[in-house]
């Protein structure tokens, strides 16, 4: 393979040299950067700590391959102050964080880089990332959005995870982990795994198996009751629901749906030019009589 095939295979900011980079800037109509976002973090006694770097990572591959972006990890630690009761777990403070992306996006957008989304597979850095949105918007130049609004299509995923309160190292995480990097999970560590669900209160319990619930708001409410993890789950699953009990056609079509959704974002984002001319306001705008 010639040197040039491998520099056009090349997804990551980091693997590219600068020429790389000029040369995007130049040839790449309106180029999308990715910035990949996750923790490290504990996930059960059975999935790799990085589990939601690695899923954050292997969407943004699959949309940059077929859109021509280009993706940037600017770290590996997300918000994890809920998983600190468990070894393993790094957090940095949601200032730190917020610091570490708003200074990301300042850097890309003086570059000429006027596009650029987040990918957030961790929950806890959800606030923090929208926050960085909005700083990005108001002191740089560029368009700074977080992927599209996400929900699982699968019934038996939707179903599971809104009655089980499958948020954290069950089935669902454990599947589509297996369905993307299935070297890091081992399932070994489940076989002896003496299985004892969570202890939630019985007046949270009736909110998940309200079947009058149409808008999954009792899952909301329940979730927003929970603690931190150490204090309600020994195992470090954070959730009713047993990992072993895995559906990886389901994990592999929820991947293959959200991938699907922010590939049709671009194509839609890519139509607007970078440069936006708006009509200049006269005399007569904004009255009302």
């Amino acid at each position: 393979m010639s040197n040039k095939n491998k520099e056009n295979e090349k997804l990551y900011l980091h693997e590219m040299n600068r020429a790389n980079v000029e040369e995007l800037l130049k040839t790449s109509p309106r180029p999308v950067v990715l910035v990949a976002v996750g923790s490290l973090e504990q996930h059960g006694p059975h999935l790799a700590l990085g589990r939601d770097c690695y899923g954050a990572k292997d969407i943004c591959e699959r949309v940059a391959r077929k859109t021509r972006s280009i993706i940037v990890h600017p770290t590996w630690l997300g918000y994890s102050e809920h998983h600190m009761g468990f070894k393993g777990t790094i957090t940095l403070s949601w200032t730190t964080l917020l610091n570490v992306l708003v200074d990301t996006v300042k850097s890309l957008s003086s570059h000429g880089f006027k596009k650029i989304m987040f990918i957030n597979n961790h929950g806890g850095n959800s606030p923090v990332i929208g926050l960085a949105v909005m700083i990005g918007r108001k002191e740089t130049e560029s368009i700074v959005v977080t992927e599209p609004a996400f929900e699982a299509s699968a019934p038996s995923v939707k179903e599971k995870r809104k009655k089980y309160l499958d948020i954290h190292a069950g089935s669902t995480e454990t599947g589509r982990m297996l369905a993307a990097r299935p070297e890091l999970v081992d399932m070994e560590r489940l076989e002896n795994l003496a299985w004892g669900q969570p202890k939630i209160p019985d007046e949270l319990l009736k909110l998940l198996n309200d079947p009058s619930d149409r808008y999954g708001f009792g899952f909301q409410i329940a979730k927003s009751y929970l603690p931190e993890t150490h204090k309600f789950t020994s195992s470090g699953i954070y959730g009713l629901c047993d990992p072993r009990e895995i559906n990886l056609d389901a994990a592999k079509e929820e991947i293959e749906e959200r991938v699907e959704r922010i590939l049709r974002y671009i194509e839609i984002w890519q139509t607007v030019p970078d440069e936006l001319v708006w009509p200049k306001l006269t005399e007569h705008d904004g009255r009302t009589g």
